[in-house]
């Protein structure tokens, strides 16, 4: 009976809880927990009296805003390690050149520059990189050689003081569930997958064109990465399983256009247990979002062993023998994924420790090497760095150094991005024009502590509930101009020097947005575009294995699908008002053509150099060792090509692909006086269906170049 009483009481307190409860949303538990950040940074530092308060404020309104939702320990331990490393080699700097300003300038502009450029290569949280740089320079007192150690370790402290504060209140207010999220990220995934591979049975052009959304799916799960150790997972084990998830992306989305080829009515008769093959791949799909929501077992089924039947296959039309027997090698491999994914996950979700076996993947590069944006960000960084510290030293305005800082600070967040300093002078204008009446209206009328806290909390809850939390922080620099302070004087013309302060680097950062690149949407989208087929010769044009070929192919297997993405992002970017032709529908379909070509053309690359069927593939390419499409590209890469006689060349392309059918049909008939390991055959056929591919998604892009007057993005907008 107690028992029973006991289990009532707990439903009726809980009934209580649930009634005062309501669910809020993340943007809102987000504003408040940044706000209360920096009102418990502002209230402690005041209270111990603590000098510059407003730097540690000032970290943690650039962590809200350039990190994500929620913090981990391992993010606050990583940003004070940043700070620390920053704080050393600034300190370490003033004591080596304490009297040689001009050399200590220029070696902390090489050591910024340096480290903001590591920060845009690094791929995943730059903000150790970015803070580091930071430090180096917030650490400088102006020209001022006395108590300059006391004063860097100052502002080094307080700013991790900044990163503990904002990092506790992420672990205990609404902490985010890192594991679940993982989970619901694999969960959402795993069901577009099911559905693709659907659509991919049913021969449903409109469901496969959607392959989009896988990738943005495998991005999303990739940025879980850092939550392995919530899983039970060390890094391998989770690195594994999203390689998993990125090769059954790439097999679908060759399966995808496979099927949209052949026209077999019964496979079975060419490739044995084909529908077996079929089934079992469709269960495993089927069952994985169940699995990782439920953490249930998944049944594993038997490897599957490829069988062709070459004699049969060589009664079917060439296109349809080739297309059939790629098509089956990839179903192959993705049942062999999927098997390797399932038992990696019922390993997980069992009750032993997880272990897996790990094969050997290709190692991800923690930074992207020699971007042309990335390098170009930097020289503007290091051209915005000395144009600030001239004019600093020239015209000595209020704030001194901090101008240097901010600008380029700022420079990182501006420089070939979307945020316009222009949209930054606007965003500041209101900004002041907020705390202009804040420091007139409100700041006098505060007399105790708590008034203080929640006139700070307000503050910083209108900027990061109302305004986009990436913008938030130039609202909120606001804040900085009101000098809170244990001791404050209320001078109206101290005030507007301040806002003069804020406005001198703006208007640096405008002079850099155009000098020395253009940073014009329509200008880099067309710098994009020529760049993404420069990239693509290299990998289409073969015959060359020298060590220089071997780089370049490389490099742009690198930097082929990173290009892909930033035509996207720009293309989104450009007012079409301004051009009578351009319609951004039309953008957005050939971008999206262009990365479907990047990922097959990549694909090709990765599968020519380890294929089984190598060899005969090589003897083909004696045969036809024309680089047609790569002279395409090549074309298109210099913008030589005029757009009328695109039509003509796609023409040419089709009589290519036409003459290429009929030497491969001449040299399968001789390959059948030979003795051939099915496994080879299968390698070489599939080989040759993934180069049809990339040829037609190619035609795809020419196709969609047809409808776009590029010429127009070159002309002046007024």
């Amino acid at each position: 009976m107690q028992s029973i009483s006991s289990r009532q009481n707990r439903s009726f307190f809980a009934d209580i809880l649930d009634w005062f409860s309501f669910p809020l949303s993340d943007n809102l538990k987000f504003a408040i927990k940044a706000s209360l950040s920096i009102t418990l940074v502002y209230l402690i530092a005041l209270s111990q009296g603590w000098n510059h308060a407003s730097t540690a404020a000032m970290t943690v309104m650039m962590i809200a805003s350039l990190g994500s939702l929620g913090d981990s320990v391992d993010k606050g331990v990583t940003r004070v390690v940043g700070t620390l490393f920053g704080g050393v080699i600034g300190l370490t700097l003033i004591a080596i050149f304490p009297q040689e300003r001009m050399v200590y300038l220029v070696t902390v502009s090489i050591l910024v520059a340096l480290l903001l450029y590591f920060a845009r290569a690094f791929r995943g949280d730059n903000t150790f990189l970015f803070i580091a740089a930071m430090t180096i320079m917030i650490v400088f007192q102006d020209a001022n050689a006395e108590d300059a150690f006391i004063y860097g370790i100052e502002r080094t402290y307080m700013t991790i003081f900044g990163i503990v504060v904002y990092t506790l209140v992420g672990l205990f207010l609404w902490p985010v569930d890192m594991q679940e999220q993982g989970r619901e990220s694999a969960v959402s995934l795993s069901e577009v997958q099911n559905k693709f591979y659907q659509d991919i049975l049913r021969k449903n052009r409109e469901g496969v064109s959607q392959h989009d959304q896988l990738f943005g799916k495998e991005y999303t799960l990739k940025s879980f990465i850092n939550s392995f150790s919530e899983m039970n997972l060390s890094r391998r084990q989770w690195s594994a399983m999203i390689y998993d998830y990125q090769k059954i992306n790439e097999l679908l989305l060759l399966l995808a256009r496979f099927s949209q080829e052949h026209s077999v009515k019964n496979p079975e008769e060419y490739i044995g247990s084909y529908r077996r093959l079929e089934r079992e791949t469709g269960e495993m799909l089927n069952a994985l979002p169940g699995a990782w929501r439920e953490r249930g077992q998944i049944d594993l089924p038997e490897p599957f062993t490829l069988q062709c039947n070459i004699d049969r296959l060589k009664t079917l039309p060439l296109s349809d023998s080739v297309t059939l027997t790629a098509m089956s090698k990839e179903m192959q491999r993705l049942h062999e994924r999927l098997r390797r994914l399932v038992a990696k996950l019922n390993s997980l979700n069992s009750t032993a420790p997880t272990s897996f076996e790990i094969e050997k993947m290709p190692r991800q590069p923690i930074f992207n090497w020699f971007d042309i944006e990335d390098l170009k960000g930097t020289l503007v960084s290091f051209l915005v760095f000395w144009a600030s510290v001239s004019f600093w030293i020239y015209f000595n305005p209020p704030g001194g150094f901090f101008i240097v800082t901010m600008a380029t600070a700022l420079s990182m967040v501006t420089a070939f991005t979307p945020i316009k300093p222009s949209i930054l002078i606007v965003l500041f204008s209101f900004s002041f024009l907020f705390a202009a009446a804040m420091y007139v209206l409100v700041l006098p009328q505060l007399h105790y502590g708590w008034e203080l806290a929640l006139f700070i909390f307000g503050y910083a809850f209108i900027g990061y509930y109302l305004i986009n939390p990436k913008v938030a922080l130039f609202f909120l620099i606001g804040m900085a101009t009101l000098n809170i302070a244990n001791e404050m004087y209320y001078n109206f013309a101290l005030f507007l020097m301040g806002l003069f302060l804020f406005y001198l680097f703006l208007f640096i950062l405008l002079f850099f947005y155009y000098i020395p690149f253009s940073t014009r949407p329509e200008h880099l989208f067309e710098t994009l575009r020529r760049r993404f087929f420069a990239l693509s010769e290299i990998l289409l044009r073969h015959g060359s294995n020298s060590l220089g070929a071997g780089l370049r192919r490389k490099y742009a297997m690198i930097h082929l699908m990173n290009t892909a993405k930033k035509m996207e992002l720009w293309a989104g970017q450009i007012d079409t008002n301004y051009f009578s032709g351009i319609q951004k529908e039309k953008l957005t379909t050939f971008v999206k053509a262009c990365e479907e070509m990047a990922y097959l053309l990549r694909m090709m690359s990765q599968r020519e150099s380890v294929t089984e069927g190598k060899r005969l593939l090589e003897r083909f390419q004696k045969i036809d060792n024309s680089n047609y499409m790569a002279a395409l590209a090549s074309e298109y890469a210099k913008g030589k090509l005029p757009e009328e006689k695109i039509k003509e060349e796609r023409r040419g392309m089709k009589q290519f692909a036409q003459k290429i059918q009929e030497r491969l049909s001449a040299f399968i008939a001789r390959l059948g006086e030979e003795e051939l390991d099915t496994r080879e055959f299968a390698s070489f056929m599939e080989s040759l269906s993934l180069r049809k591919s990339v040829a037609l998604a190619f035609l795809e892009c020419q196709k969609q170049m047809e409808s776009i007057p590029f010429h127009q993005l070159k002309e002046s907008r007024f």
